[in-house]
């Protein structure tokens, strides 16, 4: 009578989870983003951020990994501008 009222514990199934893998700058690069040196236009700047924030999308990118993304893409002025900000 006991084991009616309390029916048998059945184990449940597993879900297998995959590991979360961390993005690299090969994994941004395989998208081709294009490389910023400083000389460019206002629309030309807008037209850069919004590739490149397509790309984050996509990646499903964590904000520390866009600024190290995008920093990569700097050249020439761009990149010695960065260098002084820091």
């Amino acid at each position: 009578m006991v084991d009616a009222m309390h029916p048998p514990v059945t184990a449940q199934p597993r879900i297998a989870i995959a590991p979360v893998r961390v993005l690299t700058v090969g994994d941004f690069l395989r998208h081709k983003p294009a490389k910023f040196t400083g000389k460019a236009s206002p629309n030309e700047v807008d037209a850069w951020l919004c590739k490149c924030e397509k790309i984050f999308n996509v990646m499903n990118c964590a904000n520390e990994q866009k600024l190290l993304f995008a920093t990569y893409l700097l050249n020439d002025d761009a990149e010695y501008w960065w260098a002084e900000m820091q």
